[in-house]
């Protein structure tokens, strides 16, 4: 999720010491993307040259969802923040997994891929499935620093960690593979899917408060260091993925506005977004047995963007 825990109330004149609470709830958007590459070595039977082709690319939607969550700021003298925040789906949203794949195999035991790079034409296989959210949790931690001494402008350095983990099983409601349709029966549970991403990040928010209580944030966050983990169960192939991808390209902001309406309550509405760029890394795969199926490096590849609107109420102590 596209969240990012955010300093609370300006301590009134004379505090030294202040905490913040925010209940929130929202709705998210947004999509996670598993991709599996030509590493064009001899354990992948045969295929060419190493080219950076796809294989096969998995969307699962984030649609619709609606999601609540906690996050708490620890204001010491207006300068220094501690902030963190954990937020859960409590609902599976209206998205679906779209599933295709480029490579056919022939008679003669062969695998060929069925594309070229731009326009990833001639599918060998697709599906499409309804997805339940099997579980969820996101979390942002984070410590920021003021530079600005000034009652109505703020200007922070930021430092953090992020942590997404998202749970997904999927529903077939149609297939086509090589050109035959409903290969599939409706309704069968054909993969599921768990994504965690490990997010360091730097940042930067910057802020104006009126004399009347209304406030505006911005806040931009950056990290080229993202570890992405994930695990694919094909569980009519009887097989298991566990992909690993380092030093990902991670973008993220946070637009909230909002009004104080007592020194011990806020009202909030914020945008977020987030945007990992697709980084590539290395596939284990064994079989239902816990037999080694092969090891593909350069095989893996993990995308993921999201946006979410929430409100937030924040109590000040």
């Amino acid at each position: 999720m596209a969240f990012d825990s955010l300093e609370g109330a300006i301590l009134p004149e004379g505090n030294m010491f202040g905490i913040t609470v925010e209940p929130s709830f929202g709705f998210l958007y947004g999509q996670s993307r598993e991709i599996v590459f030509d590493t064009g070595d001899e354990s992948t039977q045969g295929m060419s040259s190493s080219n950076g082709y796809y294989l096969s690319e998995l969307i699962w939607d984030i649609t619709d969802v609606l999601y609540t969550g906690m996050s708490a700021s620890l204001n010491f003298q207006n300068r220094v923040y501690v902030n963190f925040g954990i937020w859960k789906a409590v609902t599976d949203g209206s998205g679906y997994m779209n599933d295709y794949d480029w490579v056919l195999q022939d008679k003669y035991g062969a695998y060929n891929i069925l594309h070229d790079r731009d326009g990833k034409t001639d599918l060998s296989h697709w599906s499409l499935s309804t997805v339940d959210i099997v579980n969820s949790v996101l979390i942002d931690a984070n410590g920021s620093y003021d530079f600005l001494e000034n009652p109505n402008w703020s200007l922070l350095s930021v430092m953090g960690y992020k942590y997404l983990f998202w749970d997904w099983t999927d529903s077939i409601i149609d297939s086509e593979y090589d050109g035959i349709e409903d290969v599939i029966e409706v309704g069968t549970n054909g993969i599921d899917y768990r994504l965690a991403l490990h997010i360091p990040y730097i940042g930067l928010r910057g802020g104006y408060r009126s004399r009347y209580g209304f406030f505006l944030k911005a806040n931009i966050g950056y990290s080229p260091f993202v570890f992405g983990m994930d695990h694919d169960h094909h569980i009519l192939r009887g097989l298991h993925f566990y992909d690993r991808t380092y030093f990902g390209q991670y973008l993220s902001g946070t637009l909230e506005a909002g009004i104080q309406l007592s020194p011990l309550f806020s009202l909030k509405f914020l945008i977020s977004g987030e945007y990992l760029f697709e980084s590539k890394g290395i596939t284990y795969a064994y079989y239902d047995s816990g037999t080694p199926a092969g090891t593909f490096p350069g095989g893996a590849g993990i995308q993921y963007q999201s946006l979410s609107l929430s409100l937030n109420a924040a109590f000040s102590f």
